[in-house]
């Protein structure tokens, strides 16, 4: 809600990408933008992307510990 309000008011959001983030509100998001940028997912992740964004981290973890 926040950000919408800001951003019809005509204000940029920035955030940096290498920070993970956590929000809790009407809904509760803990991740990596980076991450979910690799999976192709938006920043309001619907639950049917979760999946997708879970697989692409075990991929990448399995090929860093390789």
């Amino acid at each position: 809600m926040f950000s919408e309000t800001v951003r019809k008011l005509g204000t940029d959001i920035w955030a940096l990408p290498m920070i993970e983030l956590m929000h809790c509100g009407s809904y509760i998001f803990q991740g990596s933008l980076i991450k979910m940028a690799q999976a192709g997912v938006h920043a309001t992740i619907a639950p049917e992307d979760v999946k997708k964004l879970q697989s692409v981290v075990k991929n990448k973890d399995k090929k860093n510990n390789s």
